[in-house]
């Protein structure tokens, strides 16, 4: 997993200035009661096919094709930067990439998702920026192996982007074929439901 605590931290301060600078956006985490759960709308495409090709060359490996490849190295040699290395802890010891956080108000959790393998989505809480759920959330996980799906990302739907109120965006690369191609991926958007029960 690519986050570590110095990542977390510096997302904490980015919040705590936000709520400085005259947004009235408030993050007061506190102990939920009750059981997390997770359910996810049916997904759906943003881009059409033409859109989807001018992605792929636009924002592809460096090669300019869509088809190349990235070549710089994880952390300590580990590509998912899952173990320590020097400085490194990661926060949750999980092969993973592309994390993205947001603060839920209906829960009182911090939830981050992330890709893996880069075929499959997985979904953690937890009350702090430090303490996450030890597995997945089972319903906010899903895969489209051995086809790809990548650069996961979850957006608030209250105002402000790192917070949500229940129903936070999901937005990810998902391909037709293994990973990587760009010419076969498409941008998916589903609706996340956070409740406590």
């Amino acid at each position: 997993m690519r986050v570590t605590a110095s990542t977390l931290l510096t997302a904490l301060i980015f919040l705590a200035l936000a709520g400085c600078s005259g947004n009235k956006t408030t993050v007061a985490p506190s102990q939920p009661t009750g059981t997390f759960t997770v359910s996810l709308d049916a997904e759906t495409p943003l881009l059409t096919a033409t859109q989807r090709t001018a992605f792929g060359f636009a924002f592809g490996p460096p090669d300019g094709t869509g088809n190349g490849s990235f070549t710089e190295p994880g952390t300590g040699g580990d590509p998912n930067a899952a173990t320590n290395s020097g400085h490194y802890t990661p926060v949750v010891a999980a092969a993973g990439s592309f994390p993205s956080v947001i603060y839920d108000t209906v829960t009182s959790q911090w939830v981050m998702v992330y890709e893996q393998d880069n075929d499959s989505v997985h979904m953690r809480h937890g009350s702090s920026l430090i303490n996450w759920s030890t597995s997945d959330d089972a319903a906010g996980s899903f895969t489209n192996a051995p086809n790809g799906e990548i650069y996961t990302t979850l957006i608030g739907e209250s105002g402000d982007p790192s917070v949500s109120n229940g129903n936070p965006y999901l937005i990810y690369v998902k391909a037709s074929v293994p990973w990587p191609s760009w010419p076969n991926a498409t941008v998916m958007e589903r609706v996340v439901h956070l409740s406590l029960h």
